[in-house]
């Protein structure tokens, strides 16, 4: 049945489709807030008596109560969360409750909920974000010195300390923290006072409620105000590439947990078994936040394809904004907590003299070889990029190493001198990597000290 001349669908299948109050309860917050906001508007405006209104928010304060205790049942019926606040208001003081509707549509309403949720989940993501980043950093330092292959195409390309890799992907996260912050100012602007769509031919203050509420500045369109949801796509935009960046990092965890690998080892409480295999301590947590980028990727393009080709104004459509974000806030703040915890108890088993042999075994050091024909010897770098080629080729023929390889038959190449072993041993090479931002132990611990202050500066939203 209709709802205050709301609705006029009468199958309730129907109706259940249409409603949106199974997922836009947790606007419920941010819908009271909105009406405080309101009200104590509409009082500076004498468009509600001090009494009246005073009523009105201390029966939202109940409302408020009764949602954060589990007290309030939302009905199907009255549609949203909006409609069932306003009832949960009418039930409380009576008729005066309508009042809250003056000078406001559902279409500003829900905008702002939005908002203000977003606005909220933003610093809960940073705030996450930042506790990865803390680990990632202790992680660093622990195993400062610890130098682990290098790969490109997966192939093992040039040694690395595995501090350089743990700071990289703090990097990735700083990127998202400001991709978030920059959004920010993009979400905190007030629609409401924009009504249906056309603004209000009642004498508000939006300037005001934009106080009352923390936000930045009132939307300075009506139809806009009601239209827009460029702030939900960024945010999905954000948590795509921030989740894309976890998937990243936990597909180099899942290779290094591997036998093959043998870097890392997760504590026992973060692995799973197998059904049939007692020996198996699968890596689920990484697999896990690996696979869900792909529903988080999903939700931006279900957003851009529902805002595609709307006119301004609110449609309908426009319900399907929230699913979309909510799922995406959800599903990165599981992955960002989960990620963090697993690192917290994994362990770094590699061992280094077995490292160094793989990497000399594979040839990590030939660019440091290419490097010293150039630098040492005078030689132009793509003449000794394909000397040492010709090197590795022989190497190979004889089963040997660049660092067993005989002088006289470095010699047979050019004037090389008995210094070539020293530009060859896997941790010499790594102190030439001195260039800014390289993976030098002094340029690492640089790097790591520069972090740490970055991460403590990190202001909230």
């Amino acid at each position: 049945m209709a709802n205050n001349g709301i609705s006029t669908v009468r199958d309730p299948q129907l109706q259940e489709f249409m409603n949106s109050i199974g997922f836009d309860k947790r606007l419920l917050k941010y819908d009271i807030e909105g009406s405080k906001a309101h009200v104590m508007m509409l009082m500076g405006r004498n468009h509600i008596t001090t009494k009246d209104g005073m009523d009105i928010l201390n029966a939202l304060n109940v409302v408020e109560e009764d949602a954060n205790n589990g007290g309030l049942k939302l009905e199907q019926e009255f549609e949203d969360v909006h409609m069932n606040v306003e009832a949960a208001l009418v039930a409380q003081v009576g008729e005066k409750g309508g009042m809250v509707h003056m000078a406001r549509s559902r279409n500003d309403q829900v905008a702002l909920d939005l908002r203000l949720y977003t606005t909220d989940e933003i610093a809960n993501i940073i705030a996450l974000i930042k506790d990865l980043q803390g680990i990632l950093l202790d992680l660093a330092e622990a195993n400062m010195g610890v130098v682990i292959p290098g790969y490109t195409h997966l192939q093992q390309a040039q040694p690395v300390l595995l501090s350089h890799y743990a700071l990289a992907h703090f990097h990735q996260l700083q990127r998202d923290i400001q991709r978030f912050k920059q959004t920010l100012p993009r979400v905190r602007v007030n629609p409401l006072g924009s009504a249906a769509l056309a603004g209000t031919g009642i004498d508000i203050d939006r300037e005001q409620t934009t106080e009352i509420l923390g936000l930045d500045s009132p939307s300075e369109n009506s139809l806009d105000g009601v239209s827009d949801r460029d702030f939900a796509l960024e945010t999905l935009f954000n948590a795509s590439v921030c989740m894309t960046h976890l998937s990243g990092l936990c597909e180099e965890l899942i290779l290094w947990s591997s036998q093959e690998f043998g870097l890392i080892r997760f504590g026992d409480g973060h692995v799973l078994g197998s059904s049939i295999m007692p020996q198996k301590h699968n890596p689920d947590i990484a697999e896990l936040v690996r696979g869900k980028v792909g529903r988080v990727n999903g939700n931006l393009l279900a957003l851009l394809t529902t805002l595609k080709g709307l006119p301004l104004a609110y449609n309908k459509d426009l319900q399907e904004d929230k699913e979309a974000l909510f799922d995406s806030v959800d599903t990165l703040k599981g992955s960002l907590m989960a990620l963090k915890t697993a690192l917290e108890t994994a362990e770094v088993v590699l061992d280094q003299e077995a490292v160094i042999e793989e990497l000399e075994n594979n040839f990590a050091n030939a660019t440091a070889l290419a490097d010293h024909i150039t630098v040492e010897m005078g030689v132009p770098f793509r003449s000794a990029y394909k000397m040492t080629k010709d090197i590795i080729a022989e190497c190979a023929g004889t089963n040997t190493t660049l660092n067993q390889f005989p002088l006289e038959e470095y010699q047979k190449f050019g004037d090389f001198t008995e210094d070539v072993y020293t530009a060859l041993d896997i941790m010499k090479s790594m102190e030439k990597k001195g260039s800014y931002g390289g993976t030098t132990l002094p340029r690492v611990k640089e790097a790591l000290t520069k972090a740490r202050e970055t991460l403590a500066n990190e202001n909230g939203c």
